[in-house]
């Protein structure tokens, strides 16, 4: 983005009327959620969506997700091409970089554990220190299923415990500040 562009977009949060437009917009949003499910039975969700589009999204189970990082490192795949670009984009102008591997909730949490996780997650660290990136494994940091609100994301108190932990691994490397 042109500093122009950033510019306007730093401007557009300070004005209270496209504040409320986005506000609005979510409203408008949780109002379709609602009317679209008339005559329905109920759908658990969440603020994220549909608790079940995210049990698809992280689905297929352990021997998927072990699969899938096994074919990663066999074929050298490391990151999606957008990542990579920005990592490479970032080491040029010499910006530092922290790669997160995010927490897995308990029901997947032992795929994060298997050999082939561990295998993709050296590929990827190969891949972020060559340009000058560090990676965060936090896939094991969080076990208790009550700090989920899907099969993805964080409860507020799950945030708030990840948040403390990854403070403490940027500054234990140097990222503080």
């Amino acid at each position: 983005p042109t500093a122009v562009g950033r510019m306007a977009f730093r401007l557009a949060g300070m004005i209270p009327m496209f504040v409320e437009r986005e506000a609005l917009w979510a409203r408008v949003e949780r109002w379709r959620r609602r009317l679209g499910g008339l005559g329905m039975p109920p759908v658990e969700s969440n603020r994220f969506g549909r608790v079940a589009d995210f049990v698809e999204l992280a689905g297929g189970g352990q021997d998927v997700h072990r699969a899938e990082a096994a074919a990663r490192v066999r074929d050298g795949v490391s990151l999606a091409p957008a990542v990579s670009e920005l990592l490479d984009a970032a080491a040029a102008r010499g910006v530092r970089v922290w790669l997160v591997a995010m927490p897995l909730s308990p029901g997947h949490s032992a795929a994060g554990s298997s050999p082939e996780w561990q295998a993709y997650l050296e590929l990827l660290r190969r891949r972020a220190e060559a340009s000058g990136a560090h990676l965060v494994d936090a896939a094991g940091w969080i076990d208790d299923p009550g700090l989920f609100v899907d099969s993805v994301h964080l409860s507020p108190e799950g945030a708030r415990e990840f948040s403390r932990r990854l403070a403490g691994a940027m500054g234990a490397r140097g990222g503080g500040g």
